[in-house]
């Protein structure tokens, strides 16, 4: 699982931007088979009972890419100084950017942290999304009416604590028919991060 980051300054944002490559197509496969149920303890402070995805909370702790984005922002910060940090990714990209925007607010203290992803898929159970909500109660997931990824590891609403959760905020962009006409709509889902109105309408 090859995982690349890119960070820099958008001028137009005045901000740094981190993002995370998405994932490779001929890779999807592998992620989803080999790393489909393994869970792991979650050991950031006052997290208890949080459980992640070892898979993807390993493709960001456990590697030099964490070491290069942070090494990122510190020089991107030093040249444009004290300014917002936007985290985004798509796919297992976004996974990865979700780990590194709470990253950045718990292990390093830093403020003014947004997180924007893409067709991302879950992260880690119940508790995981709760306390990731209270550090990052702005971020944004953006899914697609036909997009898989968001819907693995599945969830499963009977065993809430056992299985894997999103985090809010679900932005849904699907189609709607009307007379005889497409229109694209984005709809703002609920704060559950499993918003049954929304693409988990689809599962």
């Amino acid at each position: 699982m090859m995982s690349q980051a890119y960070v820099g300054f958008a001028s137009d944002m005045s901000a740094v931007v981190v993002a995370f490559r998405g994932t490779q197509e001929n890779s999807i496969q592998n992620w989803i088979e080999d790393l489909f149920w393994k869970q792991l303890d979650f050991d950031y402070p006052g997290m208890t009972e949080a459980k992640v995805h070892s898979g993807f909370y390993s493709a960001y702790h456990n590697t030099t890419l964490r070491d290069g984005v942070i090494n990122g922002i510190q020089k991107t910060r030093e040249a444009y100084g004290n300014i917002p940090i936007m985290v985004t990714g798509h796919s297992m990209g976004g996974a990865m950017a979700s780990f590194c925007a709470l990253d950045l607010i718990v292990n390093y203290g830093l403020e003014d942290v947004t997180l924007l992803t893409f067709g991302q898929p879950r992260i880690g159970n119940a508790v995981f999304a709760s306390h990731f909500k209270k550090y990052l109660p702005n971020a944004i997931r953006v899914t697609n009416a036909h997009d898989i990824v968001p819907h693995l590891p599945p969830y499963y609403q009977y065993f809430p604590q056992k299985t894997y959760h999103h985090f809010p905020r679900e932005v849904w962009v699907h189609n709607i028919g009307l007379d005889s006409l497409v229109y694209p709509i984005e709809q703002i889902c609920d704060d559950s991060g499993e918003d049954p109105t929304c693409t988990d309408v689809l599962s």
